[in-house]
Formats: C-alpha cells, sequence, structure tokens
C-alpha cells in the first residue's frame, strides 16, 4: 500500500513537472492584445502616433510572425491575412480607449458602444483572438473574394505560390 501511494505521488509529481509552463504571451486577453502590438512593433505608439501611421503609410511591418500567428484561434496563412489584419487595424487605431468585457472563457474587446467586439476566446490556459466570431460576415466575404483574386492572378502570371 505504502509503495503504491510513493509511486502514485512520484508520477503525480512527474506528470506536474513535464507540464509546460503558461506562455505568458497569450496568458490574459490583455497580454494577447499586447503581443499582437509587439509583433507589429506598435506597442509603444499612442493611439494618435498609430492612426497617423495608418493614414501615411496604410500598413505596418511585421516583426515577429510567429507571435503574430499564435495570437488567432483560428489563423490558416495567408488565406486569413485580410481578416486578421482588419482585427488588427481595429485594434491598433483604437489602443488607447480599448475596453474589456469578459467572462471565464470569452472577452469582448471594443472601441466604443456601437462597434462590433473583437472575440478572445480561451483554450486552455491560453486566450486566442477568434477570427470567425470577430470579423463581420460582409467583411469575411470580400476579403476572401480579394484573396481569391489575387491567388487566381498570381497563378495566372505563373506564380503559384
Amino acid at each position: 500500500m505504502r509503495a503504491s501511494a510513493l509511486v502514485l505521488g512520484c508520477s503525480l509529481l512527474a506528470s506536474a513537472c513535464s507540464e509546460e509552463p503558461p506562455d505568458l504571451r497569450y496568458q490574459t486577453a490583455r497580454s494577447t492584445i499586447e503581443t499582437l502590438f509587439s509583433a507589429y512593433g506598435i506597442q509603444g505608439l499612442n493611439e494618435a502616433q498609430v492612426q497617423e501611421r495608418m493614414q501615411v503609410r496604410g500598413r505596418f511591418h511585421l516583426a515577429d510572425p510567429s507571435a503574430y500567428e499564435g495570437c488567432f484561434l483560428d489563423y490558416d496563412g495567408e488565406r486569413d491575412e485580410g481578416e486578421a489584419g482588419y482585427v488588427f487595424g481595429r485594434l491598433a487605431a483604437a489602443k488607447d480607449s480599448l475596453v474589456y468585457a469578459a467572462d471565464d472563457e470569452r472577452v469582448e474587446v471594443r472601441s466604443g458602444q456601437s462597434e462590433d467586439p473583437v472575440i478572445l476566446l480561451r483554450r486552455g490556459r491560453s486566450w486566442r483572438i477568434s477570427l470567425e466570431d470577430s470579423v463581420p460576415l460582409e467583411v469575411r466575404r470580400r476579403l476572401r473574394g480579394v484573396y481569391q483574386r489575387a491567388k487566381q492572378r498570381s497563378l495566372r502570371e505563373g506564380h503559384p505560390e
């Protein structure tokens, strides 16, 4: 009896030690949003500076693709770039005035009362942005159409990738 309790205790300890520590970049909804901003190098900019850059340049340089992809629950590569960019743009343009409303498994992030929220869902010990829940259906259709046309044009021009 004592030996089996010792074995059970050791196996529980070993499984607890082998469990990976949580990734702090995605531990809370707020940290996931901050990770998204860091992936684009805008964490030190205020909302007005971000909006000014959006008007002047129209885009931002992605400095950490791995961290960026980790922010999304349902990101599936270049097919979802438009939707992920749409979500990033909405969050970045209002980064100083974001309001978080949370329950145990879902967080809604809004920049105003009338705007559709960006939705983060908890999976295990991580919070990820759900593109499906955050991008309105009509916007999603338009972005997918743009992607499909660009892909077809690329194939016609002899650039399969």
